[in-house]
């Protein structure tokens, strides 16, 4: 069964339980916080870097062992973008782990534009004009 398919009907069971007053186990109430902070990366992250963004970036919401995390491709280069408190930070990511670039105000209003910037001085400069 694909990934997709199995979260839809784990997500149906929560559910459905919560719906009959069954209590949800300690291993349902995990995976309800996961999706939770899934969905609220998935918005943040439309809104802040809208639609045409979301292609050249190839961004994708990911569970990591921090929470959730939308995680930004450029050529091979990956970047997470995380909330830590109230705050979202910018890490770039390799083989050493994890460096962090820049953390901003998920209300900033240049939010967008001040990853970006982070994201081009943290790639290597490429030949090309």
């Amino acid at each position: 069964m694909r990934d997709d398919v199995r979260d839809l009907i784990q997500e149906a069971r929560r559910e459905v339980r919560r719906a009959s007053g069954i209590p949800l186990t300690s291993v349902e109430q995990v995976e309800e916080r996961r999706t939770v902070e899934i969905e609220e990366m998935n918005k943040f992250i439309f809104n802040a870097f809208h639609i045409r963004l979301m292609g050249p970036l190839k961004s994708k919401v990911i569970w990591t062992d921090k929470g959730a995390a939308a995680q930004l491709t450029v050529d091979d280069h990956i970047f997470h973008v995380r909330k830590d408190e109230n705050r979202y930070g910018l890490f770039a990511i390799d083989g050493h782990g994890e460096r962090q670039l820049v953390m901003l105000e998920g209300s900033d209003p240049l939010f967008a534009s001040r990853v970006l910037v982070a994201l081009g001085d943290a790639l290597p400069v490429s030949s090309a004009p």
